[in-house]
């Protein structure tokens, strides 16, 4: 079995990592996707597209760039160790989408923060 698990106890609500990788169009992603879902491997993370009931992540799309435009995360060959980080449906890892400007240029960050407190030993799991 393959995954990522913890050296140590970690508490609720604490910033693990950021998930990293090769920021592309979601277009673009959707079209690796299906070279990576053939060879059995898949480390893409959309970014910034949100279903009907999360409208504020299209609002601040709308704010930054004047229209909505979707990205992914590929951290195929990009990405660091939270690409190991397996899927499940009672994750313990949730992520947060952060979006900012440095210089007039806008940056997206996918952080990684604990959803409860997870023991020493444990796997991490999120749902993607």
């Amino acid at each position: 079995m393959w995954g990522l698990f913890t050296l140590e106890d970690i508490p609720q609500g604490a910033f693990i990592m950021q998930y990293t990788g090769e920021i592309v169009t979601k277009k673009w992603g959707d079209m690796r996707g299906s070279y990576y879902d053939y060879s059995g491997l898949s480390y893409l993370f959309d970014m910034n597209d949100p279903s009907d009931s999360e409208k504020m992540e299209e609002n601040i799309q709308l704010v930054y760039d004047g229209e909505f435009f979707p990205l992914c995360v590929d951290s195929m060959f990009y990405g660091n160790e939270s690409r190991f980080i397996n899927h499940s449906c009672d994750p313990n890892v949730q992520s947060l989408n952060l979006c900012g400007e440095v210089e007039s240029q806008t940056l997206h960050k996918i952080g990684l923060f604990t959803a409860r407190k997870i023991f020493k030993g444990e796997e991490l799991s999120m749902d993607y």
